[in-house]
Order: structure tokens, then sequence, then C-alpha cells
């Protein structure tokens, strides 16, 4: 396993970007529920965030107990995604690490952060999930929810600006515009050319 996969699994505590679960039956509705709303909520943070399925919390202590066999077998990527992606708009991306650690079966879900708009759920789901909410990592405690603040959607707006402002010069570049204030590639061309 990858020494950054042990080092999350044994990290022991929560944070915005790290959401322990003990396991998860992947044929039950509201635990499939609950791994789309931390998908959800991840993608909508800073460098998305890691899902770890095989951690149990007992009074705020995180230990790390593996998942059941059959749990393991039923997670893939594909059905993930799938699963995911029914309530997310736009798609969200993600990656399945699994692997044996010290004798026991884990699962770490990586979900990316939105490419270019936040994620928002399309549909209703089991889990209180709704149409049309924004879900990230609350800052006030280590949750996934619906965006509780004006502080956390400042954010979740300022990543999506930065993004368009990213995006905007990609294109202005790609047709032979600058927006550094220097020549374009184009107008050092027609500036050498000397009007010809």
């Amino acid at each position: 396993m990858d020494q950054k996969l042990i080092d999350l699994i044994q990290l022991g505590k929560e944070t915005r970007n790290i959401e322990y679960k003990r396991t998860y039956n992947w044929n039950d509705p509201n635990h499939k529920a609950k791994i789309v709303k931390a998908i959800l909520a991840m993608s909508n943070i800073r460098d998305g965030g890691y899902l770890i399925l095989g951690v149990e919390e007992n009074n705020g202590a995180f230990t790390p107990i593996g998942v059941p066999q059959t749990d393991y077998d039923l997670l893939n990527t594909d059905d993930i995604l799938a699963f995911a992606n029914r309530f997310a708009d736009p798609y969200v991306d993600i990656k399945l690490h699994k692997d044996l650690h010290e004798g026991m079966l884990f699962a770490v879900i990586e979900v990316q952060e939105f490419q270019q708009y936040p994620v928002v759920c399309k549909s209703d789901g089991a889990e209180n999930l709704r149409c049309g909410s924004i879900y990230t990592r609350t800052r006030r405690m280590y949750e996934s929810a619906v965006v509780p603040s004006q502080t956390e959607m400042r954010e979740i707006i300022e990543m999506a600006v930065d993004k368009g402002i990213r995006e905007f010069n990609r294109r202005v570049s790609y047709v032979g515009f600058s927006t550094t204030g220097q020549l374009s590639v184009a107008e050092q061309y027609d500036q050498e050319l000397g009007g010809l």
C-alpha cells in the first residue's frame, strides 16, 4: 500500500479533507447516499479530499479496523462514479484505492476538487440529499453538509472565480492575445514585419 494512504489511515483525526467511515455496504441505499454526500462535499473544497473506509470512531478516537471482505468486494470505481454522478452536476471525479494493510482491508476514495464549476446536487435521495443543494465539508465541525454559512459559500465562489480567470487566460492565449501587458506572439510577429 502507498505510504500516503497508510498515513491517512493512521492519522487518527478527521479534517476538512479527511473523513473516516467504519465500513459501508454498497447494496444499502443509505450507505451509498452517505458516501455520495461526502463525495459531493469534498469536491467543493480546495484540493478535494479522502473518504477512508475501515476506520472506526469510538469516543473521539479513530482506530483502523479494516473493511469486511464482503463490503470490500462490492466497491469499485465504476459503480461509485455512476451512482455519485446521478446526484452531481457537473460530474465528480474520484479515484478508488483498495489495499491490504497489516492484515486488514481498506478502501480510500480520493475525491478531486471541482474542475470549473461548483458541484450541485441534482436529485433528491436518501440521507437528506436535496436537489439544488451545494454540499461542503464545514469549518465549524468536520462534517459533510449543505453549505452552512457565507464563509464556506464565499470560499466556493472564490475557487470558481479563480478557475474561471485561469480558463479565460488560457483561451485568450490560445487565440494569440496576451493578458499580461506584454505583446502576444502574433503581435510580436506583426511588429517585426514592420507593416509589410
